[in-house]
């Protein structure tokens, strides 16, 4: 839902528009939240929700969701990890086994943390084989409830990331991934509709696709 009148300006804007009383927006909100409705705060955070739901479904729903995120960049992965925090979710801390499975693809000089900085792997074991057994370690990872990956797509016809296994991965976990693109214009409408035909949402933006994964994993 997007509910105008949030504020005392947009309320007054509301009554004079539909002579309608203005709700107090912190009952709303608490209706809403008890009700089991996800409330968006803007036009474009509707459109995003509303697709990603009809595409993916919802996880496990938690009060603090614990995401993985894969990136092929260090500073991606931070200001991801900022993205989450500030919508109340938060790192997940990886079990043992997880972390065994993905230093055994990585470079020795390199211990694997959340967020997981691909980019040395790819470059020791490729990005589909990488890629592959990455995603199917942390998303079974106990302590993981949902997952978010930065895709790079380069000018290549050939794709760099398997899609029917990354959509094998969600159905046999039951935990929400959502893509987040960047890279070659010419490609990406074609490799959104790659993932989305499988089940998978896809953002062209870095922070919408945090709260895409909020919805997915909280139902908030």
């Amino acid at each position: 839902m997007l509910k105008a009148g949030r504020s005392d300006i947009g309320a007054r804007a509301a009554r004079s528009h539909t002579a309608a009383l203005a709700q107090d927006d912190r009952v709303l909100d608490g209706a809403l939240r008890q009700a089991g409705v996800i409330r968006v705060s803007a036009m474009s955070e509707l459109f995003d929700v509303a697709r990603s739901l009809a595409l993916s479904p919802l996880g496990r729903r938690r009060p603090r969701p614990r995401v993985a995120v894969l990136t092929f960049s260090g500073g991606g992965g931070v200001v991801s990890s900022d993205d989450i925090a500030g919508l109340h979710m938060e790192l997940a801390a990886f079990e043992a086994r997880t972390i065994s499975i993905l230093r055994a693809i990585f470079p020795d000089w390199m211990e694997p943390a959340n967020p997981v900085d691909l980019y040395p792997a790819f470059e020791k074991n490729g990005p589909t084989e990488t890629f592959r057994t990455t995603l199917e370690a942390v998303a079974g990872d106990p302590g993981v409830d949902a997952v978010y990956a930065h895709l790079y797509i380069p000018p290549l016809e050939t794709p760099l990331f398997d899609y029917d296994h990354m959509a094998a991965v969600v159905r046999k976990h039951g935990k929400p991934l959502v893509v987040w693109l960047l890279g070659d214009a010419a490609r990406m409408p074609c490799v959104r509709q790659d993932l989305e035909s499988r089940g998978i949402p896809v953002t062209d933006e870095m922070a919408r696709g945090v709260r895409i994964l909020a919805a997915l994993a909280m139902g908030r």
